[in-house]
């Protein structure tokens, strides 16, 4: 197929073949921003729990020191309220992380709608190459009988 003029080509199913190839673009594109924010709240998360620990580690270092009620209570109610943020974003992550699994399956959808698109544009434009290498041919046998008819007419008679 590489030697075959393809300048008369049209794929008639070039405009799917587009579409598809935009809506797989802008899918990817849904994609990589839903990873960004999976991204960004996982960082989120690890810090709250960074911070989590770093406070309880504190808080348990002042009760070796002494001991009051309400500075304790203040502090089990903070370790509370960063143990409900952090479960709140774990939370949000995971729902985060199935919509990135199913856009993942979509754009595989995507991928192979296209390939398939682009493997029978691939077909078509092989059977134009071979149709016009036979056009070409038929064309080129008439010639030469049309040359050999002449010869024939043209040659003189011995």
């Amino acid at each position: 197929m590489s030697g075959a003029d393809l300048r008369g080509f049209r794929y008639a199913l070039a405009p799917l073949l587009e579409r598809q190839r935009w809506q797989l673009e802008a899918q990817q594109r849904q994609l990589a921003v839903q990873q960004q924010a999976i991204a960004r709240d996982a960082a989120h998360q690890r810090a709250l729990e960074q911070r989590y620990r770093a406070f309880g580690e504190a808080s348990g270092r002042e009760l070796t020191a002494g001991f009051d009620l309400a500075r304790h209570q203040r502090h089990l109610a903070y370790l509370a309220q960063l143990r409900g943020e952090i479960l709140g974003v774990a939370a949000e992550l995971e729902f985060k992380r199935e919509q990135e699994r199913e856009q993942r399956v979509l754009c595989q959808q995507l991928q192979c709608k296209l390939d398939l698109l682009e493997q029978h544009r691939e077909q078509a434009a092989a059977d134009y190459g071979q149709q016009q290498a036979s056009r070409i041919a038929s064309e080129m046998d008439r010639e030469w009988m049309a040359r050999r008819v002449w010869h024939a007419q043209t040659e003189p008679q011995a």
